[in-house]
């Protein structure tokens, strides 16, 4: 009586594992039914806390020991199915890890694969489709990845989801209808990044339609609204380039200072070229 009272003060204060001690002690002298009774509610309990910690180690024992005791017990039952969700779910979330390691490697199609064992096991696991979206349209398989990234978009899951819908939508020439749907992303997410983001694709699509000059007055707005964005100035003066318009691709490069890659610097000697200042363009 007294370790059944010791037990159930330690209960009050959510110490399961030293109730479950004080109630093992109480079995052990009298392994009556009201015994049991309570030392099988205590283990469920403490298994409910150690799942809620994710500690699923720790639930084996107190299963097997709930088994031994009652193996039909209503309680052990559901801590026993609790069990087997949290170990295929540590499982799942193994895969999910593997498959994210391999696609930072840039090994798509081990990631894409891994990535359908979970979704054959559990559809819905969480960043499952994502990731999907994500493998599939480094994959160039953007019908697919579409697919994904639209059920994301519809579930509100945040600004890459919807931009990947429209990135698909380019991909698969259908760039009049992401053009479409863009004003109502930019009203969506209306911030800095997001908007720096859409204008890029805004102008890729508008180039795959035949439209640069109108890409580029796209550019030339942004690029003065934020003068200190250098993606704005590269895209621009590449776009210039590609239109022949050598002098204003030149100032959008000089804008740049030091910083250019080798696309840039042969983009300026071309120019340099053009001029018949050949000594300027080889150097």
């Amino acid at each position: 009586s007294l370790l059944l009272d010791t037990a159930y003060q330690y209960e009050l204060q959510k110490d399961y594992p030293r109730a479950l001690e004080a109630y093992e002690n109480a079995y052990a002298l009298s392994p009556g039914g009201e015994t049991r009774r309570r030392l099988l509610l205590a283990l469920c309990n403490l298994g409910a806390e150690r799942l809620n910690r994710g500690l699923t180690a720790e639930l084996e024992p107190l299963v097997a020991r709930g088994e031994k005791l009652a193996p039909k017990d209503a309680g052990v039952l559901a801590l026993k199915r609790n069990l087997a969700l949290a170990q295929e779910r540590s499982k799942l979330e193994k895969r999910m890890g593997e498959a994210e390691r391999a696609a930072a490697a840039g090994k798509h199609e081990d990631a894409l694969k891994l990535l359908r064992e979970v979704e054959a096991r559990d559809p819905m696991f969480p960043e499952l489709r994502a990731a999907l979206a994500s493998s599939l349209f480094e994959l160039k398989r953007y019908g697919e990845s579409l697919t994904y990234y639209r059920a994301e978009d519809e579930l509100g899951r945040g600004f890459y989801p919807a931009l990947g819908v429209l990135y698909c939508l380019h991909h698969l020439r259908r760039s009049r209808e992401a053009l479409a749907l863009l004003p109502a992303t930019q009203a969506r997410f209306p911030g800095a990044e997001e908007a720096r983001a859409l204008t890029k694709l805004q102008v890729q699509a508008l180039r795959a339609l035949g439209e640069p000059r109108a890409a580029a007055e796209v550019l030339r707005a942004k690029a003065e609204a934020e003068p200190g964005e250098r993606s704005f100035q590269v895209l621009l003066g590449n776009l210039y380039f590609e239109l022949k318009d050598y002098d204003r691709a030149e100032a959008c490069y000089g804008r740049l200072g030091g910083r250019r890659d080798a696309l840039l610097t042969y983009n300026l000697g071309v120019v340099q070229l053009k001029r018949g200042n050949l000594q300027e363009a080889l150097r």
